[in-house]
């Protein structure tokens, strides 16, 4: 599919030559507001020539001063332009926290979660600042900054203000991607200058994945004749999911620290123009981000600059509050276009169908679908909501495509949390998505996740579906080519036909220095007492199944405890549908609780129901399903199939409504027995401590 995309470029814009000096102070008027505010004496100078990588292909040295450094030597000697931001004179309504312009000295800047603070310009989380589009710099020669972190006076509450540097972008064209990645400014407190030779760029971008307080910033420029640069470029789409929380490096799974510096490594190589994507499934998984309530999860998302989230069936098993909390925390969107109450048939708040993203004025749309998935939720999670799927979701499809394409969408991404790649006569079977109806005509590519398969093809209509395996052990690239066509003066938009590359967990070797920073914190103050707590030693090893075998007589014991024996409501049955997660077994040794909450993450709580007789012994006793596991007290062959009686199950058995339960006590909420992982855990405690 090759798509045309329309832009308004302007070819070069005629301006007398100036030099000039754009200076962002904290606290003096622009009256008095001159270089010397910079004098002093130089405690460091490193030449670092940046590569392109980081640059965007223009070479720069970075040098590092105190804050009375003087540097008015260095500034060009044409007209200097002095912008001042404090509490007398700062951006017009800079206090409404919004995207916002102001105009000084006839050069508009964008402001993104900024605010004046006691004269500093202020930046939250994923807050910005960038020149506009139709105020170019010319030749930036140079930029000093200064800037502070902010610090929460409660250390238990440091991820509220986020981690990490802040971050300039350089272009020649105007900067749609702040969130892309960019060169860290790791110079804290001090005057950072970095200067340009060569190709001067004329867009510069500052971007904070955290809250940081700007004390100034001074841009030297000189304005010159400007032609945008129109040649072709490439856009990387990074596609993740069903990461499942793999916070840690273990054994197959590099962790996200690992994670997050091979993706930074891919992205460096093309023209940093970069689109990351998650299809679903990211949370829930292990105790790491159980326990940090998947906070940890959220600021990786945010130190790669995604651009959205796709809910799976996975994000529900916390409930919806959770959602709401993520979505909350997190500045990108919860995309699902196909959720719906019950009661209204309105989409929720915390979720959103699509998303439109820009990358040097290519527009791409990114819609977000949940697949036919709702069967693996516990019901009690997902009573009040349904999902359309079917034809029901096709048409939702097309209508989010046609509203992008309306809003000038050139290329369509299709985030799917649903995915099996299947054959049939050699050709690519997909139940869950309809290629006749979408493919190429709404639908560009698609982004699949759920079925945690490695795959990369393209269906009968040319459509390329991609789709890794779980627990970020790798990740896709898809390569949108963006050719310009000069007779036109448009950009031809298409899907490389190249083979899309899937990075496997051995080519993960180094370390990022943030991500590592962000799970100290976490470790420190969430979950590490929690997870690195001893239950065992010299404990077996339990394959999958007799972990769950053990788990329905646990169940079975803990509902003796509590309700006791020869009683109306005294169970004779424990266990359900009991399942478990990566690494599925327990290796035995030295076990850890971190190490059962991964077999055992799921929170459903444990139950009394009662059941008639007949389905006792189809349901549980001899249920076809081999995913039952039960510890019975009682045989097939006693059972009185007209007869009530009383089993230990958790709710996503109960939930499941063709078991035929009823629930009569809830053992998690009303006597703190807390979940399966929590009842193996003193298990192991009892026995082998």
């Amino acid at each position: 599919m090759k798509s045309k995309l329309k832009l308004a470029l302007t070819l070069s814009l005629i301006a007398p030559l100036l030099s000039g000096c754009l200076n962002f102070n904290q606290n003096t008027s622009s009256e008095d507001s001159t270089s010397e505010s910079f004098s002093s004496e130089k405690i460091t100078s490193e030449e670092a020539s940046l590569s392109a990588s980081s640059s965007n292909s223009f070479n720069a040295t970075s040098e590092v001063y105190s804050s009375e450094e003087s540097i008015s030597s260095e500034i060009s000697n044409g007209e200097e332009k002095v912008l001042v931001l404090d509490s007398t004179n700062k951006p017009t309504a800079l206090d409404n926290y919004e995207n916002l312009k102001s105009a000084v000295d006839e050069i508009t800047f964008e402001y993104n979660k900024a605010k004046n603070s006691l004269g500093h310009v202020f930046l939250g989380k994923t807050g910005s600042i960038t020149n506009a589009e139709e105020t170019n710099l010319g030749n930036i020669k140079s930029f000093t900054i200064n800037y502070d972190v902010v610090n929460n006076s409660d250390d238990t509450l440091q991820n509220l203000s986020g981690f990490g540097y802040l971050k300039y972008r350089t272009s020649n064209n105007y900067i749609d991607n702040v969130n892309d990645y960019s060169v860290d400014i790791k110079v804290i407190g001090q005057d950072y200058k970095v200067s340009f030779e060569g190709d001067y760029p004329s867009y510069i971008s500052f971007y904070s994945p955290r809250e940081v307080i700007i004390n100034s910033l001074s841009i030297n420029y000189e304005k010159t004749n400007y032609s945008r640069d129109n040649k072709n470029f490439d856009i990387q789409v990074f596609a993740t999911n069903d990461i499942h929380g793999q916070v840690k490096e273990i054994e197959d799974y590099p962790g996200l620290s690992k994670l997050t510096s091979r993706m930074k490594s891919v992205a460096a190589t093309k023209d940093q123009y970069n689109i990351f994507i998650d299809q679903g499934d990211i949370y829930q998984g292990t105790a790491e981000a159980g326990l940090s309530n998947g906070f940890n999860i959220d600021d990786f998302l945010i130190q790669n600059g995604y651009e959205s989230l796709t809910l799976g069936n996975h994000e529900y098993d916390w409930g919806e509050q959770k959602l709401i909390n993520h979505d909350e925390y997190l500045d990108i969107p919860l995309l699902a276009n196909n959720i719906r109450y019950r009661s209204t048939g309105e989409s929720p708040e915390y979720c959103k169908p699509y998303k439109l993203v820009s990358r040097n004025g290519v527009k791409i749309g990114i819609i977000g679908s949940i697949g036919n998935v709702y069967s693996s939720i516990s019901s009690s999670k997902v009573d009040n909501i349904y999902f359309l799927y079917g034809d029901k979701l096709t048409e939702q499809i097309k209508k989010d495509s046609q509203t992008l394409k309306d809003l000038g969408a050139d290329f369509i991404i299709l985030s799917l949390h649903d995915g099996d790649y299947k054959k049939n006569n050699g050709v690519s079977y997909l139940s869950y998505y309809d290629v006749n109806e979408l493919s190429g005509t709404y639908v560009d590519l698609v982004l699949e996740g759920h079925s945690h398969q490695k795959y990369s093809f393209y269906d009968s209509k040319g459509v390329w579906h991609l789709q890794n395996r779980g627990n970020g052990d790798s990740f896709t690239v898809a390569t949108i080519n963006c050719e310009y066509d000069s007779l036109s003066n448009d950009y031809y938009v298409s899907m490389s036909t190249m083979s899309n590359a899937v990075s496997s967990y051995s080519a993960f070797s180094e370390e990022d220095e943030v991500m590592n920073e962000i799970d100290s914190w976490y470790e420190k103050n969430k979950y590490g007492s929690i997870q690195s707590e001893i239950i065992g030693r010299n404990v077996p090893y339990m394959n999958s199944s007799k972990v769950k075998s053990k788990l329905s007589e646990l169940y079975y014991q803990k509902g003796i405890e509590i309700i006791g024996e020869n009683n109306t409501y005294s169970p004779v049955l424990g266990g359900g549908f009991i399942s478990t997660r990566t690494p599925y077994d327990l290796s035995g040794g030295e076990v850890k609780y971190g190490d059962v909450y991964a077999l055992l993450p799921f929170e459903n709580d444990i139950v009394l129901c009662s059941i008639k007789g007949n389905d006792l012994i189809n349901k549980f006793i001899n249920s076809s399903n081999n995913n039952y596991y039960v510890y019975s007290k009682i045989d097939a062959s006693e059972v009185d199939e007209n007869k009530i009686y009383y089993i230990i199950t958790d709710s996503y058995s109960s939930d499941y409504k063709y078991n035929n339960l009823t629930v009569v006590k809830n053992l998690t909420l009303e006597y703190g027995v807390g979940y399966a992982r929590d009842l193996f855990a003193q298990y192991l405690r009892d026995n082998y401590l």
